[in-house]
């Protein structure tokens, strides 16, 4: 497959595609033909969308503190992306960044740096009125990230919370392919003196939301996805070209 399969045309800010049935995505067959997909576009990507990051419509994940570059979108619905967590730049929301997982399987080839993320188990969840109780008991509230259509992001509770039992890091050096499926916790661990970038790809929504932890009460919390400047762009350019 190469980098013109996925039109532009049909690109979405947050997984705005048609939900398919869990049980019809084998996560262990999407991974094998996400590893030949994402080996089969990754010279394109270095070649001809890495030197013009600064021509690109790009956002600030405000959970995560990267660069997100929206490559687009499959006949399959498969969405590719370019991730970019820049060296001595990271820019999220005051909540982030925080313990989630993802409503899809997804797939991610390590560009540049070493990848780490630290994957949790998340246990014990239980409504949780009492901000005090919640706060001295240390667990974290549980959020469903919406996407809404002018591009923010929104999170709402149901008062949930849980405890978030870390399990196992992983380090995953450039060249390298990672793997999550879906309903899988996690937290990517990036140093702020490392840039790191990795190309994703992943499957359509799978029929449920996306859950965020996090340590808060139980106001709705909504945040921009802030565009990326042409200088941030050409910066972000630069470190991985060198």
């Amino acid at each position: 497959m190469s980098i013109e399969a996925f039109s532009a045309r049909r690109h979405d800010e947050g997984h705005f595609v048609p939900v398919v049935d869990r049980s019809k995505i084998s996560p262990e067959v999407f991974f094998q033909h996400a590893t030949d997909v994402l080996h089969s576009v990754h010279q394109s990507v270095a070649e001809e969308v890495i030197p013009t990051l600064d021509v690109r419509p790009g956002k600030w994940h405000p959970a995560g503190g990267f660069m997100v570059y929206h490559l687009g979108v499959n006949e399959d619905g498969e969405s590719l992306r370019l991730h970019i967590w820049p060296e001595g730049q990271r820019i999220s929301s005051p909540v982030g960044p925080h313990i989630h997982n993802h409503a899809w399987q997804l797939s991610s080839l390590v560009l540049a740096g070493t990848y780490t993320d630290t994957i949790y188990s998340v246990e014990n969840g239980a409504v949780m009125i009492d901000e005090g109780h919640r706060a001295q008991t240390r667990k974290l509230r549980g959020f469903r990230l919406d996407y809404l259509p002018d591009g923010s992001d929104a999170l709402v509770t149901d008062g949930t919370c849980y405890d978030a039992v870390p399990m196992e890091q992983r380090n995953i050096p450039a060249g390298n392919i990672h793997t999550i499926k879906d309903g899988l916790f996690h937290l990517p661990i990036i140093p702020l003196n490392t840039t790191v970038a990795t190309l994703v790809l992943d499957t359509p929504a799978l029929g449920y939301p996306t859950t965020v932890l996090i340590d808060s009460d139980m106001r709705p919390i909504q945040t921009p996805r802030r565009a990326t400047t042409s200088e941030e762009s050409r910066r972000a350019s630069q470190l991985l070209m060198q």
